[in-house]
């Protein structure tokens, strides 16, 4: 439990979320749309037609605590229609959110790949690359329904100084590669 302490306010995944909520993996977005917790939503394709959200740590666990006060009696606002289901799920998602080689990503520091490369001025596909390299900060969010997640997290401020690095190289003549150009280019 100590871990649980010393973690911030960590940005999530869906999947992630229902765990920490103890939900089945589609509530969280029903939760956000009745206004019980928040999320951010970023693009997930080029034209914004496909989002995803992205959950507060602080935010689920609060209102699992809510949760267990109104089963307790604590709380008498609120009803409980059904106990939640998944609640076994909360400790492997905590063991993996607490594990020491993955990037703690704040909540308000997020974003997906397609923000991302438009920040540093390249394609998408791009970003995964320039994680892999260490060059970017992101992680792949937890998934249980599938073997691979394609949803990333991605951190603002470490696009942002790949970006301005980026732009030094290519302004001293250092720049490695071809120019950026395209949609994508800044």
């Amino acid at each position: 439990m100590p871990a649980r302490k010393n973690l911030p306010d960590l940005a999530l995944g869906p999947e992630e979320a229902a765990a920490i909520l103890g939900v089945h993996w589609s509530r969280p977005s029903k939760m956000v749309d009745r206004g019980e917790i928040g999320a951010r939503e970023t693009s997930s394709n080029d034209d914004g037609s496909r989002v995803f959200r992205i959950f507060s740590l602080r935010e689920c666990e609060e209102d699992y605590q809510r949760y267990l006060r109104l089963l307790s009696g604590q709380e008498e606002i609120g009803i409980v229609r059904r106990p939640r289901s998944r609640v076994d799920d909360r400790e492997p998602v905590y063991r993996v959110l607490s594990d020491a080689k993955l990037p703690q990503i704040v909540f308000g520091d997020a974003i997906g790949t397609y923000e991302a490369a438009a920040i540093i001025g390249v394609w998408p596909t791009y970003v995964r690359r320039l994680v892999a390299q260490g060059r970017l900060i992101g992680r792949i969010a937890w998934s249980q329904r599938s073997g691979d997640s394609r949803m990333w997290i991605i951190s603002r401020s470490s696009a942002e100084e790949l970006a301005a690095a980026m732009s030094r190289e290519e302004k001293t003549g250092k720049h490695h590669g071809r120019p950026r150009t395209g949609p994508y280019s800044i």
